[in-house]
């Protein structure tokens, strides 16, 4: 920069601030703790955008990272929905039981459809809390 700035008066007063940040997943919580006010921000590509900014909740004291990541983590908890795109299957479709005898054992579980699970005679653990 060749040009300087022109100007009538010059305060050499020097203020410095703190600003405190965590990511989770694709959010950004920004903390900045000389005005006391918190900048969510959301991943777009490779940039972080401004998504919301907001004073806190009165009672609400963040001081350092640990408290900037309750408050985060409770804002995700009450603002994110996460869904699932795979088809949700009826616990009915994932296993078919057989019981095995009248002696009070639990039904036993076989393959079924694309759920595999193991029962006694497959050799591997049961799935099932068996009486002594």
């Amino acid at each position: 920069m060749n040009k300087k700035i022109k100007t009538t008066d010059l305060n050499l007063n020097v203020s410095a601030g703190t600003m405190i940040y965590i990511d989770i997943d694709i959010f950004r919580f920004l903390y900045d703790e000389e005005i006391f006010c918190l900048t969510i921000e959301i991943l777009n590509g490779e940039n972080f955008e401004f998504y919301k900014e907001f004073d806190l909740p009165e009672g609400e004291v963040i001081v350092d990272h640990n408290d900037l990541k309750r408050f985060a983590l409770n804002w995700i908890f009450k603002n994110v929905e996460i869904v699932k795109e795979a088809p949700e299957v009826p616990a009915q479709e994932q296993y078919k039981f057989v019981p095995e005898d009248s002696s009070g054992r639990y039904p036993k579980a076989e393959k079924c459809s694309n759920y595999l699970t193991c029962s006694d005679n497959h050799g591997h653990a049961s799935l099932f809390n068996q009486p002594e």
